[in-house]
């Protein structure tokens, strides 16, 4: 083969050679082949294309970017001519399709790792393993999505995000120096700590980080169901109301209203205790008495009359004390639905006048050092709401 040889048709064949005498394909060149000027020419056309390209060296060199391969590992690296990584263009790595397929494949054979991503750190940040578990910052996955983070004392979870914001939203991460799985929401920045699961005992907290029993809650509970204790139902107290009557009243011997308490709702199903605590006296100059009782209304239905106390008390003559009268009364009630419940009293006396919110001999001191006042003078219900 000689060097000075420039074109050269093989005779029979028709082969073309250009600086050699022995070509072997229609078209072969000894030597390199460069275009007459930069950035002026292709090599084939969008419906003209080559079919395959066989080179020899490791890299292909797109105006200043190497495209090359590891020798070792076999991967593919874009570098700068002088082998460092490169920034402005090999940032962002795009893929797509026209739609008829998926935009990345990739195929694993063996065990080793699908994909591992590492930060400019060479922290593991994302990896997905041999059979597709994915874990995040997690090197060992035994599930499908394994969370991890190096530090001792610090979280990771997972967060959702309100309308694409931070500001809003909802979490579930885990406490790596506090041994506890949270989970929570987030409002106006400010994360809120709704349910702690403590990591040694499974105990579980609503409302405090360290739960003492198996379901711990530092707070006010409301609920509509039953409560049941070894799949039987157990009464529970659910609200207590306690209201007074200050209202200085006076009656004869004909029934007259008394003090109508406030009208509140009640879950379905509740029952009812009430318990009533009436202060009175008679001034009458023989023998007194006074006669009480309560009347319910269901859903503004009407009231509904329980019956009177009969004389209340012992009897005294001269206008003396008489003192109060009490009393329970339950209400097994069975509505389906919430419901409004109101309660009244209707007063009389035996003879002359008679009085509820006077002075008697119940107590004329003050408050005392436990916060209890010691001035028994006005008329009291209790309200408890039972679960059924």
């Amino acid at each position: 083969m000689s060097k000075n040889i420039g074109i050269f048709i093989h005779p029979e064949s028709g082969n073309v050679g250009i600086g050699t005498s022995q070509p072997r394909a229609q078209l072969e060149v000894f030597g390199s082949v460069v275009p007459s000027s930069n950035l002026g020419y292709d090599l084939g056309s969008p419906s003209l294309r080559w079919r395959e390209l066989y080179l020899s060296g490791n890299s292909i060199n797109l105006d200043g970017t190497l495209i090359s391969r590891d020798a070792t590992s076999g991967g593919i690296k874009f570098q700068t001519p002088s082998g460092a990584p490169v920034d402005s263009f090999a940032r962002t790595l795009t893929a797509s399709n026209t739609g008829t397929g998926p935009a990345l494949k990739v195929t694993q054979t063996g065990a080793n790792s699908i994909a591992e991503f590492y930060d400019d750190g060479n922290a593991l940040a994302v990896k997905i393993a041999d059979g597709g578990n994915v874990g995040i910052g997690a090197s060992i996955m035994i599930d499908k999505l394994c969370i991890a983070s190096s530090g001792t004392t610090d979280y990771h979870g997972i967060r959702f995000y309100e309308h694409i914001t931070s500001t809003y939203g909802g979490f579930l991460k885990y406490h790596n120096g506090e041994d506890r799985l949270t989970l929570g929401t987030t409002n106006n920045s400010i994360d809120i700590n709704a349910l702690n699961i403590d990591r040694n005992t499974g105990s579980v907290g609503i409302g405090t980080t360290q739960p003492q029993a198996n379901l711990h809650i530092n707070g006010d509970i409301n609920f509509t169901g039953v409560l049941k204790q070894n799949l039987i139902n157990s009464s529970s107290i659910r609200n207590v109301y306690l209201e007074t009557d200050t209202t200085s009243r006076s009656f004869t011997t004909s029934y007259v209203v008394g003090m109508t308490w406030a009208n509140r709702t009640y879950n379905a199903y509740s029952r009812i205790i009430l318990d009533i605590y009436v202060p009175i006296r008679n001034n009458s100059a023989s023998w007194g008495g006074v006669y009480t009782y309560v009347e319910y209304n269901v859903n503004s239905s009407g009231w509904t009359f329980l019956g009177h106390s009969g004389y209340t008390g012992v009897m005294s003559s001269g206008g003396g004390d008489i003192g109060f009268y009490t009393n329970t009364f339950f209400f097994p009630f069975n509505i389906a639905s919430n419901f409004t419940c109101q309660f009244r009293f209707q007063h009389k006396s035996y003879d002359d006048t008679g009085y509820v919110n006077q002075s008697t001999d119940a107590g004329t001191g003050s408050t005392n050092s436990y916060g209890i006042s010691t001035t028994q003078f006005f008329s009291k219900i209790i309200i408890i709401e039972l679960s059924p």
